[in-house]
């Protein structure tokens, strides 16, 4: 029976820190300069973090939730766009929101 080598033991925590880095921070999560914003998030909490977006664009759409085994009912939800154009050589972010909370984040092509 080998006896297991305690030089590895350096390299074993510096891989166990970088996992622990990459796991600190959500997969879609966006920075607004030092601050984070995350899926769950409020539009206040946003706001607040990141400021006045560009645009907003704003529609309701209709869903249909469950009230019982047998019926559903129909609700009309806010859903907002929120437009984050941070310049010509950055990405402008989309941040979407329902009913004031923030589900969805993605990117689409360099800000002006």
């Amino acid at each position: 029976m080998s006896i297991p080598s305690f030089k590895l033991l350096p390299t074993a925590v510096l891989m166990v820190a970088v996992a622990l880095l990459a796991l600190g921070s959500p997969a879609h999560a966006y920075r607004c300069g030092s601050k984070v914003v995350n899926i769950g998030d409020s539009a206040y909490q946003v706001r607040k973090r990141c400021g006045e977006p560009e645009d907003i664009v704003r529609r309701y759409v209709t869903v249909y939730r469950k009230i019982n085994a047998a019926e559903k009912v129909a609700v009309d939800i806010e859903v907002e766009e929120w437009i984050y154009d941070r310049g010509r050589n950055r990405l402008v972010t989309i941040l979407r929101f329902a009913d004031g909370v923030l589900i969805e984040e993605w990117t689409d092509g360099y800000g002006s």
